[in-house]
């Protein structure tokens, strides 16, 4: 009786046929996976939008105070003054990415634990999930730009000191960024949270408040490009009126983060003709 089989070349054929393929599909098995990610992001953020916008219809249509600190306390934060239109803390833990901040960290041991959502484990080792991150106060753009009429003439949404501004101040809300994927629950100086480039495409800090390496290098972060962006080189925004979509990051100039009307005096000169 004759027996057959593979040769140990036919084999190592196979094998590197099957190398070949896995190789192709894998990274495209990848990008889908995080395009489904980024599509509940986008859903997250939507969400969040839209509570916003109630928010604020409930307050006089003044827009909710990015970051406070009532007397004697720590910083609180917006997602707690909303949570109530959204009645789930999940929703402010992205599909993609969520820092564990931890109760320790520099960046966050003034934060209210007590008043923050998504908060696990028990004090003084807690941590809370953070997603999502508001345009607040704009004080400056960073890295020596500054708004010819002075940084305190603009500013974002969340306004962290005085009177947040209402509904009606907002010129361009279609084009006014509201909250974004980053790593803090609010930005104050966008330029320095890395997250704007200069005229010659540089990120005018060199390190991103939404890139990936935030995750693991504290301070100062990596400015590697194919660690910016949550989303193959993306990030999603929601807007003031309430719709949300994807940008390439560091594409978003300083006049859209602000509630104004400035993109003829953006220290950046190439975003006044974007």
């Amino acid at each position: 009786m004759k027996r057959t089989a593979f040769t140990l070349i036919e084999l190592l054929v196979v094998i590197a046929i099957i190398a070949i393929l896995a190789a192709i599909l894998f990274p495209v098995f990848a990008q889908a996976r995080t395009k489904a990610r980024q599509a509940s992001d986008i859903s997250n953020l939507k969400q969040i939008g839209l509570a916003l916008i109630m928010y604020a219809q409930d307050y006089d249509e003044r827009c909710v105070m990015g970051w406070y600190v009532p007397p004697g306390g720590k910083n609180r934060f917006w997602q707690r003054l909303v949570l109530p239109y959204v009645k789930n803390e999940q929703l402010f833990v992205s599909p993609e990415i969520a820092w564990n901040a931890p109760e320790t960290h520099p960046f966050t041991r003034y934060d209210d634990y007590d008043d923050h959502i998504n908060v696990t484990g028990v004090a003084p080792n807690r941590s809370y999930k953070q997603s999502y991150a508001m345009s607040a106060y704009f004080w400056d753009v960073g890295a020596g730009f500054t708004w010819p009429d002075g940084d305190a003439n603009h500013y974002g949404a969340g306004a962290i000191y005085g009177t947040t501004p209402s509904m009606a101040q907002v010129v361009l809300p279609a084009q006014t960024v509201y909250v974004m994927n980053g790593f803090r629950p609010i930005f104050v100086w966008i330029g320095e949270y890395g997250i704007i480039r200069d005229d010659n495409g540089q990120l005018i800090n060199n390190w991103s408040g939404t890139g990936r390496e935030f995750l693991t290098i504290v301070w100062p972060q990596s400015a590697d490009a194919t660690k910016q962006g949550w989303f193959n080189g993306m990030n999603n925004y929601v807007y003031m009126d309430g719709h949300a979509g994807a940008r390439r990051f560091g594409s978003v100039c300083a006049n859209e983060y602000t509630i104004q009307d400035d993109k003829n005096v953006d220290p950046i000169v190439s975003c006044r003709t974007r």
